[in-house]
């Protein structure tokens, strides 16, 4: 007989199989209705032929994003994913991307604009995959896009016991323009760090740069790429949310904010790709330094 953690590890295992079987499934059959839909747009139809419904249609991009969402759940927001999850993620997404309703969303600043929630990536520093247990960010992370003053600001909260630690980093967006003039990528040049909840603020370097392409976009469902080829999937959670234009990079005073500025800034440009909680960590470490120091010359 099974004992009950073999027995629960084997249900698990079973559901993700499931899952992962459904998820082919309905991509092999996606891709026999888009091959069909192209070849009939490609040969005019019979005038006795019924044109496919919009409603039809629109079943099948709801479809399509109530099957990816789930999956981004199961697998917590990608921290728990296999391989195999993440290419059934992978090719859920590719989906979507190919009947994009909004191909320029960058000439759609108003449902480009709001507080989108990060559902899943492939980014292992923002998972926290490379930290300790305890600092890897499993409360919701955001991201706040204003198309209107070109702005972006990602937020995220580890809680460890007692311990919140909020970060935050705030960039302006820039048109990225190339030869196939797509108005969906923007470069994402990042401006100010913000630790333990705005009590420190650091300057990002000239040359922490980026850049991000949306290849799917719609009232509430928003995918990207980044340069250094990962995948985000967001959904909005307030279409409301803006920013203001300018960014105020005036410095917190404080003897620790300083020591833990110059410490992480030996280390600019690494920052940006370990994500916020990362820098926390680092300061953290740093700040705890100053005050052991601080109390021993009390002592």
């Amino acid at each position: 007989a099974q004992t009950p953690d073999k027995a629960s590890t084997s249900t698990e295992s079973t559901e993700a199989a499931d899952n992962a079987a459904e998820a082919r499934s309905w991509i092999a059959r996606w891709r026999e209705s888009v091959k069909a839909k192209t070849k009939t747009q490609a040969t005019p139809a019979p005038k006795d032929t019924p044109m496919p419904s919009p409603a039809t249609n629109e079943a099948r991009i709801l479809g399509a994003k109530a099957q990816l969402l789930r999956y981004c759940e199961d697998v917590a927001r990608g921290r728990t994913a296999t391989a195999e999850d993440a290419a059934a993620i992978e090719e859920l997404a590719s989906a979507l991307e190919s009947i994009n309703p909004n191909p320029r969303p960058l000439e759609n600043p108003e449902m480009l604009s709001g507080r989108w929630e990060l559902k899943y990536t492939t980014s292992r520093s923002i998972l926290g995959l490379n930290k300790a247990p305890w600092l890897r960010p499993r409360d919701p992370i955001y991201q706040i896009i204003d198309a209107f003053t070109s702005r972006a600001r990602n937020e995220e909260t580890v809680k460890s016991g007692p311990l919140t630690l909020k970060s935050a980093v705030d960039a302006r967006l820039v048109p990225w323009l190339t030869d196939r003039n797509s108005a969906d990528e923007v470069e994402v040049k990042f401006a100010r760090f913000e630790l333990f909840g705005d009590r420190i603020r650091i300057k990002a370097p000239a040359r922490a740069i980026g850049r991000l392409q949306t290849t799917y976009l719609d009232d509430d469902l928003r995918i990207s790429r980044g340069d250094r080829g990962n995948l985000f999937v967001l959904s909005m959670v307030d279409p409301n949310a803006r920013l203001a234009e300018e960014i105020d990079l005036s410095a917190r005073p404080g003897l620790a904010r300083v020591v833990a500025g110059i410490a992480i800034g030996a280390a600019t440009y690494q920052t940006v790709h370990i994500g916020p909680a990362a820098v926390a960590e680092k300061a953290t470490a740093v700040v705890a330094k100053v005050n052991s120091a601080r109390k021993s010359l009390r002592e």
